[in-house]
């Protein structure tokens, strides 16, 4: 299964209480044999399916299915996707509201791109660095492993088999007639996570379930999974996992697109596109509730204060919809470069529009002309410093 979620907060009593027991429960039992990831969990007890077939052999999925995404009770998304995945490395998601494609995430050797349409027409695409296809192939048990009875009002006092993976902290709860993965428990940081499966139905020989169910009770969330087709093995056409980039304005040798924008602590002082000619510049997209931004932070930071007497220039661009948590969080994070912008209107705004924003962060390099160097993924995870290095032949 394959699962990228989102989730917000809230909590009860009750929920405290399940939470406290489920923890007292993994606490307390432990495999004599830990499991330490998902390959020991199928080679132990999922070697085969129930119809003789070996894992090894499901090599490709494609799934049809529609999701409902509740937080507090209210829906806040309603959407059909498709989920296409070779083993292991390349992935497609497509989705659709009301019928029109609202975005495509392919994962490849390259990387992965989301591409975002509005109305059903191209509206800007991001490469991300790589990450990796999560394939979690536990659908049945091929025999008992260790005999724990795990009991809770979730399972209605249904006597299960259950698996802990104990670093993280995980468990595969295994129903004990059917032999079928009824839920998988996770811990993550908004909470304690529990997917349940149900409504197995027989695809291709493998007994797959067509109902799975998110919850996150500290987080109020909850989502609703309803599969209309699976099918095993399919085949792929050539390009199937690729972009075409040939959509995007945006790439390298091009100019930037022209604006100009406000200073964050100064509405009175602007700065343009036409002001960027005297340095090597890194443009950076980012809002102060994107954890990635954050996280690059540091990286752009070293690289800034090595090379700015060089001829290294930042310019930092925030969408932040809450101009005063920007400021209070620049206040509190202050940049070492000087020029530190807001763009009102979030992915909406003109200048979004014109820089394909879909996903942040989003850093694009330019020369002296304005001309884009590398952008996007090539930039994150340390990249710029080797492209900043080879600029100043340093």
């Amino acid at each position: 299964m394959l699962f990228n979620y989102k989730y917000s907060r809230s909590t009860s009593k009750s929920q405290i209480k399940y939470l406290s027991l489920l923890v007292l429960f993994i606490s307390f039992f432990s495999c004599e044999n830990e499991i330490t990831n998902s390959k020991t969990l199928v080679e132990m007890n999922l070697e085969k399916s129930s119809y003789g077939k070996t894992w090894n052999t499901f090599t490709s999925k494609k799934s049809t299915f529609k999701v409902k995404t509740f937080i507090g009770g209210n829906i806040v998304s309603d959407v059909e996707k498709t989920i296409s995945v070779k083993m292991h490395s390349f992935q497609k998601t497509v989705t659709k509201t009301n019928g029109i494609v609202t975005d495509i995430i392919i994962t490849n050797n390259e990387g992965s791109s989301v591409v975002k349409f509005e109305k059903g027409d191209f509206f800007g695409i991001n490469t991300m660095p790589k990450e990796p296809v999560r394939i979690t192939p536990v659908i049945e048990l091929k025999e008992k492993a260790n005999d724990y009875v795990f009991k809770d009002t979730i399972w209605n006092d249904t006597p299960v088999y259950k698996l802990t993976k104990t670093t993280p902290n995980e468990d595969y709860v295994f129903d004990k007639e059917s032999k079928y993965l009824i839920a998988y428990i996770s811990d993550n940081r908004y909470g304690k996570s529990t997917i349940t499966y149900s409504d197995y139905k027989e695809v291709d020989g493998y007994m797959l379930p067509f109902k799975e169910e998110v919850n996150i009770p500290s987080a109020g969330y909850k989502m609703e999974i309803l599969y209309s087709d699976i099918e095993i093995n399919p085949m792929f056409p050539k390009d199937f996992f690729t972009i075409d980039k040939s959509w995007a304005s945006l790439g390298i040798g091009k100019s930037i697109p022209e604006f100009k924008l406000s200073f964050v602590q100064n509405d009175y002082q602007y700065i343009s596109n036409k002001d960027l000619t005297d340095r090597i510049t890194l443009i950076d997209f980012w809002a102060t509730w994107c954890k990635p931004c954050i996280e690059e932070f540091p990286k752009i930071k070293k690289v800034y204060n090595k090379y700015k007497n060089k001829g290294f220039n930042v310019v930092s661009i925030s969408i932040d919809k809450d101009r005063k948590r920007l400021e209070n969080y620049l206040n509190k994070n202050p940049f070492p470069w000087e020029y530190s912008l807001h763009s009102e209107g979030e992915f909406k705004s003109d200048l979004a529009k014109r820089f394909q924003l879909v996903t942040l962060p989003k850093p694009i390099l330019i020369d002296y002309k304005g001309k884009i160097i590398a952008m996007d993924a090539d930039l994150r995870k340390g990249k710029l410093e080797d492209i900043i290095k080879e600029i100043f032949k340093d």
